[in-house]
């Protein structure tokens, strides 16, 4: 009788045993689970700023591409050519021309000076391609209005680089041979007495 108690007390310790390890493999394996949902859920999470700015970028690339087809035409002392290098710049937006500009502001340096302004889009100084050096102007590009107006009036005459700048409204617009709309510009142009074209790339 003490013997069958005896193997009826180790059978009991066996099988709480097992089942204690059951218990802990069973935990361990739910842990798991959960952990990799965790990971998927993080990798989603951080996967779509990556999402949204591809399609940010695509779609930037793609309005791009279509201002590219657009030709746009430029009309200075009787000269008329196509200036590529305005399709770069965003459409329908607000543009300050720079003046007094020294050798030693870059693009940078005038993009800094306006960064602070949330819709600033773009910045340029105009360099000659032969010598690469200022011609003392560039522009600055704002998306709204509001920031075009309050640049202005806060950044007339304040320095950027070793000169105070001077600052006015952009006339690109009118110096480029097409119609206005008022939902911004068209590739459709006022067709001029065209006495010669140049290609020039204004960098």
């Amino acid at each position: 009788m003490s013997n069958l108690l005896n193997a009826l007390s180790k059978l009991n310790k066996l099988y709480e045993q097992k089942k204690h390890e059951i218990n802990q493999d069973q935990i361990k394996k739910a842990e798991g689970d959960q952990l990799k949902v965790e990971q998927s859920q993080q990798k989603q999470t951080e996967q779509l700023p990556q999402q949204q700015q591809q399609q940010q970028q695509q779609q930037q690339q793609q309005q791009l591409k279509r201002k590219r087809k657009m030709l746009i035409l430029r009309k200075c002392a009787g000269d008329i050519w196509e200036d590529s290098t305005l399709a770069d710049w965003p459409e329908g937006d607000y543009r300050l021309f720079c003046g007094n500009l020294g050798n030693e502001v870059s693009d940078e340096v005038l993009a800094n000076a306006f960064r602070k302004y949330p819709s600033f889009a773009r910045s340029r100084v105009i360099r000659d391609k032969r010598t690469m050096k200022t011609r003392g102007y560039g522009f600055v590009s704002f998306l709204n209005s509001n920031d075009y107006l309050k640049a202005f009036k806060e950044m007339n005459g304040k320095y950027v680089g070793n000169r105070p700048v001077k600052l006015s409204k952009s006339t690109w617009l009118q110096r480029s041979l097409h119609k206005k709309k008022s939902d911004g510009l068209v590739g459709k142009f006022i067709k001029p007495k065209i006495r010669k074209i140049k290609r020039v790339n204004i960098s």
